[in-house]
């Protein structure tokens, strides 16, 4: 009977793997937040599990495991850069193609004046390093975590 059991469990995780493996490609670091986000949220469904309330930490270690899952999920959506934009766009307008583009900014903003062009730009500039820093920063997140509470996520 303890076989069966095996059995059946390895067939069950098995079919809960399948779609995520069978979408994995070897081009971009997102199938593999993909893969690490689903074994997380495997986990965290375990340990929120009302059957195993009783183990030592379960509760915790399903809050300090959706925190990852939310670092994790907005790595995969990578909208920094959007949400760092939102604010220089409703100033400046949506940047487009500079079509007279000669050794002047390949970019150009629809509400800046011609002499305001060099300030959007420099603003513009300044979003992109925002918006590098806090992924660098969530990326620092993610480590941090796993490398400081996933040992004792199985203890």
């Amino acid at each position: 009977m303890k076989y069966l059991w095996r059995l059946l469990d390895s067939m069950r995780v098995t079919l809960a793997w399948l779609p995520i493996i069978w979408r994995d490609r070897q081009w971009d670091y997102v199938f593999l937040l993909k893969i690490l986000r689903h074994k997380l949220l495997l986990m965290q469904r375990f340990y929120g599990n009302e059957r195993r309330a009783q183990l030592e930490n379960a509760q915790q270690n399903a809050l300090e495991i959706q925190r990852v899952i939310e670092v994790v999920d907005r790595l995969i959506a990578d909208e920094y850069l959007g949400a760092e934009l939102e604010s220089h766009e409703a100033r400046w307008g949506v940047s487009v193609i500079n079509p007279d583009y000669r050794g002047e900014s390949v970019l150009m903003f629809p509400l800046a004046t011609k002499a305001e062009q060099a300030q959007a730009l420099a603003e513009f500039r300044e979003a992109c390093k925002v918006s590098d820093v806090t992924r660098q920063l969530d990326w620092v997140k993610l480590w941090r975590y796993l490398n400081d509470k996933a040992q004792g996520w199985w203890d």
